[in-house]
């Protein structure tokens, strides 16, 4: 784990998977009565790119971790560094 992390708030799992499983359910419904909309589908394809932009960030971040450029990944990061950015990841 990296020891700079830092936690800056919770949010709880089970009330997004409760968004996301009724979102799920209302596409799906309408997919099988043949009313996607434009709408839906322009959101779709942004969710869509958000998770492979941040799938391809993990994966950059694990290749760092696992070959590291000239030693030790730790030693390569200043100790005061402050964050880049945030992501969220919901599942």
């Amino acid at each position: 784990m990296n020891p700079e992390a830092v936690i800056t708030s919770y949010k709880s799992l089970e009330e997004t998977a409760g968004r996301i499983n009724a979102a799920r359910d209302d596409l799906l419904q309408k997919v099988k009565e043949g009313r996607v909309s434009d709408e839906d589908l322009k959101a779709l394809k942004g969710i869509s790119q958000s998770m492979k932009d941040a799938a391809r960030m993990i994966d950059q971040a694990i290749e760092k971790a696992v070959h590291p450029a000239g030693g030790n990944a730790k030693s390569q990061a200043p100790a005061s560094r402050e964050p880049e950015g945030e992501i969220e990841i919901y599942f």
